[in-house]
């Protein structure tokens, strides 16, 4: 199983990524994103390396991170938790989607009207990571 704290997190928050796997032995736990073999470094940053603990032969991976770019016009990005026990026993993979956004107090406000056209620009949050 994988859960991650928050799947809808504002850029700038921390993330925990929790894989849940059972077995006899501890499988390797690993972390990636959209089929790249790490955490996409574009999007976050690791604040803690995997730490795997075992409580009889149920064995879980925490890895934290820290979004630091929204990836929500890119409808998010696929995190995905592979535990390999070996060739043996083979893989077990889950994947979750996890879409980081905009943190809307921070954004500056652009326009493209002249300074002095008399026009009033006004940011409106409409609530779902975007200004109108």
């Amino acid at each position: 199983a994988l859960t991650a704290s928050d799947v809808g997190p504002i850029s700038g928050a921390t993330i925990t990524l929790t894989c849940i796997a059972t077995g006899q032995t501890a499988p390797n736990f690993k972390f990636s994103s959209s089929g790249r073999k790490t955490i996409d470094t574009t999007f976050y940053q690791e604040v803690q390396a995997t730490a795997v603990t075992t409580v009889g032969t149920t064995h879980t991976a925490k890895y934290v991170t820290k979004a630091i770019a929204p990836n929500v016009l890119r409808s998010g990005q696929i995190i995905d938790c592979e535990a390999d026990y070996g060739r043996a026993l083979g893989r077990s993979e889950q994947a979750i989607t996890v879409t980081t956004y905009y943190d809307c107090s921070t954004v500056e406000i652009k326009s493209l009207n002249p300074a002095d056209n008399g026009a009033t620009v006004a940011a409106t949050d409409i609530g779902d990571g975007t200004l109108t």
